[in-house]
C-alpha cells in the first residue's frame, strides 16, 4: 500500500480530466488512512498533503485506523497533526473500547450537517452514552498514549525476538510486525496464531498447498491493546516451534 501523495493526486485528476466528462464524477475529496497498511505518515507529509489540498480546494479526510499509535510514537502535539485534516475518523476498538467511533471536524458548519443527517438513527442516539463515556476515560486522562506506547514497545519486541530466530522480517511499525515465512510455515501459523494475523483470510489463501517452499508470504502481525508480555512469548515460542520443524 503506497502513501498518498500529490502527483498522486495530481495523475487521478488527469485521468478523470481525458473520461468523458459524462461517465465520470469530479474529485470531491482526498482520504488517506493513517497509516497506509504499514506505512505511517510523517508530519511533514501530512503538511504537504494539506498545503495541496487547500489549494484545490479539496477536503482532506484522515481514516485513523490506528491514528493513536502513530501520535505515541510522535513527539509532536495531536493537534499539530489535526489540524492539517478537515476531518478524522477514530475507532475505540482499535485502542481498548468496546465499541463506537467518532468523526471528528475542524470545521463547526460540517459537524452540524453530518448531525442533522444522522440524528434519526435511534440506535445511534441509543448507543451514544456509553460511547462517550469510553471516550471520556481513553482520551481525557491520556489513556489512549498509555495504551498505544505499550502496543508499540510490545511490537518492536516481538520483532527483535523474531529475527534473533532468523524469521525475516519485511517491515516493523507501530504496532504491526511484517513476516516473510515459507507457505508451509503459513500454514500452521495462520490456524494457531490467527487472533495475531490481521489479513488472516489472505494469508490462508496464499498458504495452499500448490505453493512451494521456494515462494515466500508474508504476514502482518498486529499487537493490540489487549496483548501482554506472556502472550508476546508465547506467540515467539509458536514461531520457534514452527520455523525449527519445517526447517529439518
Amino acid at each position: 500500500m503506497v502513501k498518498v501523495t500529490p502527483s498522486h493526486i495530481e495523475e487521478v485528476i488527469r485521468d478523470r480530466r481525458s473520461t468523458a466528462k459524462e461517465l465520470t464524477l469530479p474529485l470531491r475529496a482526498v482520504l488517506i488512512t493513517q497509516p497506509e497498511h504499514t506505512h505511517a505518515y510523517t508530519l511533514s507529509e501530512l503538511a504537504e498533503l494539506s498545503h495541496y489540498c487547500k489549494a484545490n480546494k479539496l477536503p482532506l479526510i484522515m481514516d485513523g485506523a490506528r491514528l493513536p499509535y502513530v501520535l505515541a510514537n510522535s513527539s509532536s502535539a495531536p493537534s499539530e497533526w489535526l489540524q492539517h485534516v478537515d476531518a478524522v475518523t477514530l475507532s475505540l476498538t482499535k485502542i481498548g473500547g468496546v465499541l463506537g467511533a467518532a468523526t471528528i471536524f475542524r470545521s463547526a458548519h460540517d459537524m452540524v450537517q453530518m448531525h442533522r443527517d444522522l440524528r434519526g438513527f435511534g440506535n445511534l442516539i441509543d448507543a451514544t452514552y456509553l460511547i462517550a463515556a469510553q471516550f471520556e476515560h481513553l482520551f481525557l486522562n491520556g489513556l489512549w498514549r498509555t495504551i498505544s506506547c505499550e502496543a508499540n514497545f510490545r511490537a518492536s519486541f516481538l520483532s527483535q525476538e523474531l529475527r534473533r530466530l532468523g524469521i525475516t522480517i519485511d517491515r516493523a511499525e507501530l504496532n504491526a510486525v511484517m513476516v516473510r515465512v515459507t507457505p508451509s510455515e503459513s500454514q500452521s501459523l495462520v490456524e494457531r496464531a490467527k487472533m495475531y494475523i490481521w489479513d488472516y483470510g489472505l494469508a490462508l489463501e496464499r498458504a495452499s498447498p500448490t505453493c512451494t517452499d521456494q515462494e515466500t508470504v508474508v504476514l502482518r502481525l498486529m499487537v493490540g491493546p489487549t496483548v501482554a508480555n506472556s502472550d508476546i512469548e508465547q506467540l515467539v515460542g509458536l514461531f520457534h516451534e514452527v520455523h525449527r520443524r519445517i526447517s529439518q
